[in-house]
């Protein structure tokens, strides 16, 4: 549990979303893939996020490049952990 609380301080230090089409403020967000191959979780190289707008009718259609996650992040084990747990669950 602490090392999921550890967690919060990177969430609550994220930067705005510059993306949002009808101008407003309220949303911060950081966008980074990830590719999990057994134990092994590594981050993929930076892109842009990306949605068509049949699935996101007010923001999507454009490419927003979102700062990435922190580094500091990536590297607790507690988020090879979440990221090997949801990995296991889209596989079943």
């Amino acid at each position: 549990l602490n090392d999921l609380q550890a967690l919060a301080a990177d969430w609550s230090d994220l930067p705005p979303d510059d993306y949002l089409k009808d101008g407003g403020r309220y949303r911060r967000r950081r966008h980074s893939c990830f590719i999990v191959e057994g134990p092994a979780v590594n981050q993929a190289p930076h892109r842009a996020h990306w949605q068509p707008v049949e699935y996101n009718a007010l923001h999507g259609g454009l490419q927003r490049w979102f700062a990435p996650m922190r580094g500091e992040t990536v590297a607790r084990p507690v988020w090879r952990q979440l990221m090997q747990a949801a990995a296991g669950l889209s596989q079943a």
